[in-house]
């Protein structure tokens, strides 16, 4: 279901609230930081309309109307609609326009935050999404890489595998994807898993041999190397 989706439903259901003689606020609310965070300006406005009507609503009843006019301020402002900001302003005493100014500032601020916290969770869950996608790639690529390491006596078959496995690796380059060498390197426990060791006359803890490949994606680790360690030998 689409985030506009969520907010028409959490608009409805405020005005059937409202029609029921409850408080719509919190469902106005919902609906108000849906469409903000996609700038869906019309839609922001009506709901402004709405909002402010309420207060309206709650003057005539003697309730306290400036949290809904406040609310309803915040989105004129943001969306630059500085007549429909004044008229608003001018329903509530003079007195509380210095309280009422922060208060939209604050509004604003938060509307600001929510906007931006939605952009850095869709951005995280394309980023995740994107790592295991690619990491059940690398999977096939292991595939590709062990049928051309073992025993075929079919030439054209071996290389029209090699052939596809080149265009495969090809395209998970262009995409982000980097492989990285770790044979002669020393043993970093950022980018290698220890899977073993082999007597050497290399000093302690050098890769000399790699049992699986390790791969960054888009410059950050997708998959440690798994690497056998060298133990060294006395002469």
């Amino acid at each position: 279901m689409e985030n506009d989706e969520l907010g028409r439903i959490a608009e409805k259901n405020g005005d059937m609230l409202l029609e029921l003689g409850h408080d719509p606020m919190e469902n106005y609310i919902l609906a108000m930081s849906t469409y903000f965070t996609q700038n869906l300006e019309d839609d922001c406005l009506r709901l402004a309309k709405k909002i402010e009507k309420y207060g309206d609503y709650l003057k005539e009843k003697g309730k306290d109307p400036n949290f809904s006019y406040s609310i309803a301020m915040a989105i004129y402002s943001k969306y630059g609609n500085t007549g429909e900001f004044s008229r608003v302003r001018e329903k509530l005493h003079s007195k509380l326009e210095s309280k009422i100014d922060k208060l939209v500032k604050i509004y604003e601020k938060q509307l600001e935050e929510a906007k931006n916290a939605y952009k850095k969770e869709i951005s995280s869950i394309e980023e995740n999404t994107e790592k295991r996608i690619m990491l059940s790639l690398l999977d096939i690529l292991d595939n590709f890489e062990r049928s051309l390491k073992s025993d075929c006596n079919d030439e054209n078959y071996k290389k029209g595998i090699e052939m596809i496995y080149k265009q495969f690796y090809s395209v998970l380059r262009e995409n982000g994807l980097e492989r990285f060498s770790s044979v002669g390197e020393m043993f970093d426990p950022k980018k290698h898993e220890a899977i073993g060791y082999k007597e050497s006359k290399k000093e302690d803890n050098v890769v000399v041999d790699e049992f699986k490949p390790g791969y960054f994606f888009k410059g950050k680790l997708l998959r440690a190397a798994q690497v056998i360690l060298s133990k060294k030998v006395s002469d």
